[in-house]
């Protein structure tokens, strides 16, 4: 692994405090992007991805509704696993976004992924990855809503509507349930 200098490193630094994107931050230290991202990582920087820290909210808000209902929530075992939280032993991939201008939220669930910086791309199997999707719709003044998926049939596009296809699954914690305590 090459090393940096000190002045590249107080460059990621600054720039973090700037508020740069770790492509942002590798021009500005002269470096690349996968070093900017290592020792960011080795400094304790958060990242200032938009998208990350929006996925990191909802993670957050669903691991605390969770909680709230008494249901056991735990991390994913390792950050490169294809699911996001456990609750209830189940595998769940959290996918998080805000509201449209037209009211509605859009979930993007492609059948292939790219890497952050479109280095490459990979195939994403939802039903081999996890056993439930759990789509996150935030509200400005309000606690967001949930709609559980199972994973084995998820279309690329889901578009949260009132009272939409999804209607009966917004809230519906019963995918996350014991067969046992969902039938009660």
């Amino acid at each position: 692994m090459p090393q940096i200098t000190h002045q590249q490193q107080d460059a990621i630094r600054t720039a973090h405090t700037l508020g740069l994107t770790d492509a942002e931050a590798a021009a500005h230290a002269g470096v690349s992007v996968s070093t900017v991202k290592r020792h960011r990582g080795k400094m304790g920087l958060q990242t200032k991805s938009r998208a990350v820290q929006l996925g990191k909210k909802g993670e957050a808000l669903l691991t605390q509704l969770a909680q709230a209902r008494g249901l056991t929530t735990q991390p994913r075992l390792l950050e490169n696993d294809p699911y996001d939280l456990i609750i209830e032993g189940q595998l769940v991939d959290v996918k998080t976004t805000e509201m449209s201008s037209d009211g509605s939220w859009k979930f993007h669930l492609p059948r292939q992924r790219t890497s952050f910086y479109g280095q490459y791309t990979y195939p994403k199997n939802y039903s081999a990855d996890c056993d439930v999707i759990a789509l996150v719709c935030l509200k400005a003044l309000e606690d967001p809503d949930v709609y559980f998926l199972p994973s084995g049939d998820v279309p690329t596009l889901v578009e949260i509507r009132s009272g939409g296809r999804f209607a009966s699954r917004r809230n519906d914690w019963s995918l996350l349930l014991p067969a046992s305590a969902a039938a009660a």
